[in-house]
Formats: C-alpha cells, structure tokens, sequence
C-alpha cells in the first residue's frame, strides 16, 4: 500500500524500494508467498522503476511476472520499457501479444501504432489506430490515435487529412505533448518550418524532458539556417509524395530529418546504393520541374556527401 502511494505522489525510486522489501518479505515467509500477491508487487515494482527511469530493471521485473502469469498488461508494460530504450522491434511483439490476450486493448493498438510510425511502416500504423479508434477509448483517450492516425496519414503523403487528424487530437486534448511533437513533424515536412517550430516549442512548455521535441525544434532550428538542407528535407518528402509505398523513400525521409548527425558525420546507413543512384537520376533528368537549378543542386551536392553512407 504505501509503495502505492509514493507512486500516486512520483516519487517512483522510493516507491520501488518499498516494493523490493514487500518482496523480501515474501521470500523470507513462504507461506505468504502467494502467486497472485508476488506477480502483482512485481508488476508494481517494475513500473517504478521505469517511471524512474530504470528500464532495463523494469523488464527484468516485467519478465518475471510474465513466467508466474501472462497477461495483457504486463505485456503492454514491457513493451513500453522497450520503447524507451528505442528497441522498436521487441516493443512491437509485446503488444502483439497483449493483443492475443485481449484483441480489444485500445492502449495496445495504440502503441502498436505508435511503432509502426516509427518504423515508416504506415500503412500497418493506419490499421492498428483505426483498430483502437473502434475499440472504446473514452473521449480523452482518444486524443492519441487521432494524434498517430495524423502522423500515419501525413507518411503516406496525404497531407490534408494528416493535418485534420492532428488538430483533432489537440482538440481533444491541447495539453498532450506528444500530440504537438506529431503536429510539428508533419509541418516540418510540408515545409512550415516556423510554424513546425512553434509546435516544438508548445510540446516542451508542457513536457520539458520530451526528447523527441527537443530534437526536433534543433533539428528544425539547423534546416531554417541552412539552405541545403532544407531543400535535401523537402526533396525527400516530395518522393514520398510520389512513392509513398517505397521503404527506400521513408528511409530517405529519415535521413534527411537527422541534420545535426550529418553535420557531425555520424549518419548510419540509413540508404543502399539502388536508392541513392534513384534519386540522382530523378534530379538530373529534371523529374521536379517547379525545382530551379539552385534548388536541385543544393540536394545533388546532399546526396553525393551521403555516398560513403550507402550500402555497395
């Protein structure tokens, strides 16, 4: 119980203290060791320590909880673990399975949305987040596959709805961080760059440790003083526009959006060389009429620096 109250209070490092003594206490008296009371102060310690920002002791203790019971919280916990430690794949089956436990988890359709947005896998995203607008998320709740359903819709380069979508979570809930960040992504790609800024901003006012905002605004803050980059960012975007299926052109995407790694020459390989010589042929052979050559050399000089990135 007062573990319980710590969390009500975050102050989650205490709190999962307390749940380590309940736990000795079980170990030290066997016959109050019953199974439901041990995964239960498990599943409450683990949570601690991740809010307190030990994930990798917060699975371990997810993972003990599911080899006593599995179930849908649990699973859905663990998977949240994982996404902030950016292991996007193992996240994923994670809510797979609290999915097979209980197919109408919102949360869990949710997050799974949530991932495959971060993926690129968008098609796969816009269908888990119909899926968890369906399944019952109260008025408020909602708020965030509204949000991921934006995101989804503006990777597929429909950009309209993308925009309809996102607004309509901030309406539902204007004090949602995550919900600005998505906003400011999707104007960052249509080329907004003060207005993307703006929504960065908004999302760190409510949230001051949202990393993926901080980023963002910097990011964003090195495209508006840098001319190349900034076509390099709208050009990739454009392919989008007119390959929206194509993994190569997300990847692209993702690529292009990353100037401060660039920057620093710390870029992965992020394109193989089949994509890389599809752009360049795109660009010399005036695939972008409305581009003038200033524009389309900003980007060829971009994508010739990214040659020792590429897969040979």
């Amino acid at each position: 119980m007062e573990g319980r109250i710590l969390c009500s209070e975050k102050r989650f490092s205490e709190a999962a203290q307390k749940f380590s003594e309940a736990l000795k206490l079980l170990e030290d008296f066997p016959e109050y060791d019953e199974e439901k009371k041990l995964f239960c102060v498990l599943g409450w310690k683990g949570f601690s320590l991740d809010e307190a920002g030990d994930h990798e002791a917060a699975i371990e203790c997810y993972e003990r909880v599911l080899s006593l019971h599995q179930n849908e919280l649990t699973w859905y916990n663990k998977g949240c673990s994982l996404r902030d430690l950016k292991r996007y794949d193992e996240e994923l089956e994670c809510y797979d399975m609290a999915l097979i436990i209980n197919p109408s988890s919102n949360h869990a359709w949710n997050n799974r949305a949530a991932v495959l947005n971060r993926k690129g896998k968008y098609s796969e995203a816009l269908e888990s987040v119909e899926k968890a607008l369906v399944v019952g998320n109260t008025a408020k709740d909602s708020a965030n596959p509204w949000s991921h359903k934006g995101t989804a819709l503006n990777g597929l380069g429909r950009r309209a709805e993308a925009l309809k979508c996102l607004d309509k979570a901030l309406k539902i809930n204007p004090l949602y961080p995550t919900g600005w960040f998505n906003k400011g992504q999707a104007l960052l790609s249509m080329g907004n760059f003060d207005e993307a800024v703006r929504c960065f901003e908004q999302a760190l006012c409510l949230d001051s440790f949202h990393s993926d905002a901080r980023d963002g605004l910097e990011d964003t803050r090195i495209l508006i003083g840098n001319q190349s980059l900034m076509n390099a960012a709208l050009y990739a975007d454009y392919c989008i526009s007119i390959d929206g299926s194509s993994y190569q052109c997300h990847r692209f995407v993702m690529l292009a959006r990353c100037p401060k790694l660039l920057l620093e020459d710390q870029l992965p390989n992020f394109i193989t060389a089949s994509a890389f010589e599809k752009f360049l042929d795109y660009l010399y052979n005036g695939f972008f009429p409305n581009w003038d050559p200033e524009q389309v050399g900003d980007v060829i000089d971009f994508l010739l620096c990214l040659d020792h990135f590429c897969d040979k």
